[in-house]
């Protein structure tokens, strides 16, 4: 009989506590846009709740390479992972791509007929033709423009898929070579973080449009090491007494906390950020103690089920609600474009903008996502048979 925490490897093999903690990431990550009072707002919480995109980074490489890193050994498996990735990103961003479209309409539509300037840039000024082109095409991050376009969140997918693609041909040409898979996965973290503490990336870990894909790598193939520090009997089951998981849980959950804190000044004490992470993930897959306990939660869970619907989709409502907010001057605003509100008024809006979000997101995880990702998996399997 199956205990609650420990690994469950069904038909998806999947982790529970690494899905609960995608979610909880993806929350976290919102509160870092909500521009206005509330008890969250002014914590070190949120305003370092950014780096959470690299837990996702960790995550991934942990999953894929669980899922993959054997099972990419021929040109068909690799056109079957990509099939399958682009199946998972492209539906709801290209859906939600075509959402900010019409919200770059809709502030051209209220400057030039009815004089009102909504938004904190023109309409389709950063938001244009070329920009739309390259969110089609995944490249909108890869250093071709100075700024987010679009839906702001999705530089991440970007340079994730490209991600995706470094994996893929690490995995074909060294096959079942498993040092040199390793050795690759060190090259590509060792080079990426050098790039990144260079006087050539001025944001450091907080870069996005520029030295993204560097950020990425850094962590996706951190994780991947995780996942091999697993297969090669370093798991955490089998170095840590069972009666210590608990307390080895309740460090990782402290550790990821003090992460946040870290993130809140941006210096190059940040990057501890990324090895704390990878400690978390390495821990929450083989310990079954208190907090995987209550990572099982049907709640947790759910928001892991929905983390990416929940991560595109959050900055559409957020800043629709800020913009209908600040157009109509109600409340008014302080000197940082801050909405002026009392804390518990503010927690009141966040409660109503989490709900909006999760609201939306069960609806296109259901009528998007999942469908997608389905439609995507059929293309592949016809063109294999």
């Amino acid at each position: 009989m199956k205990k609650k925490g420990e690994i469950i490897r069904g038909p998806k093999e999947y982790f529970n506590s690494l899905e609960s903690l995608r979610g909880l990431a993806a929350v976290f990550v919102i509160f870092h846009h909500m521009k206005w009072a509330s008890h969250i707002y002014f914590t070190p919480f949120r305003e370092g709740s950014w780096l959470f995109v690299d837990l996702f980074f960790v995550i991934s490489g942990f999953v894929l390479a669980f899922n993959y890193q054997n099972n990419i050994v021929d040109a068909q498996s690799m056109m079957k992972f990509m099939i399958f990735r682009i199946g998972r990103l492209f539906p709801l961003h290209f859906v939600l791509l075509n959402v900010w479209l019409i919200y770059e309409c809709i502030q051209w539509v209220a400057i030039t007929k009815f004089g009102i300037a909504p938004g904190m840039t023109g309409p389709f000024t950063e938001n244009n033709f070329g920009s739309y082109l390259a969110n089609v095409f995944f490249i909108h991050s890869m250093g071709i423009y100075d700024y987010l376009t679009f839906n702001g969140p999705s530089w991440s997918i970007s340079v994730e898929f490209f991600t995706y693609i470094t994996f893929a041909i690490i995995m074909l040409i060294y096959n079942k070579r498993l040092k040199l898979k390793i050795a690759a996965y060190l090259f590509l973290i060792i080079f990426s973080f050098s790039l990144l503490i260079s006087p050539l990336n001025d944001r450091m870990l907080a870069t996005t449009f520029h030295f993204g894909i560097f950020r990425c790598w850094l962590s996706f193939f951190i994780g991947c090491l995780v996942f091999n520090f697993r297969e090669l009997g370093m798991s955490v089951e089998k170095i840590v007494p069972r009666k210590y998981f608990s307390i080895l849980e309740i460090l990782a959950l402290f550790l990821i906390g003090y992460s946040l804190v870290l993130g809140a000044k941006i210096d190059n004490l940040t990057y501890l950020a990324v090895p704390i992470f990878a400690f978390s993930v390495w821990v929450f897959t083989g310990t079954n103690g208190v907090i995987s306990t209550l990572l099982q939660n049907k709640i947790l869970l759910w928001l892991g089920k929905h983390s990416y619907s929940i991560y595109i989709n959050h900055m559409i409502v957020v800043t629709s609600i800020y913009v209908s907010l600040r157009t109509f001057k109600f409340p008014q605003f302080d000197i940082n474009n801050s909405i002026a509100l009392s804390k518990w008024s503010g927690d009141m809006l966040v409660i109503v903008t989490l709900g909006i979000i999760f609201i939306i997101s069960s609806l296109t995880y259901r009528i998007i996502e999942e469908p997608g990702r389905n439609y995507f998996r059929s293309i592949y399997k016809k063109k294999s048979t």
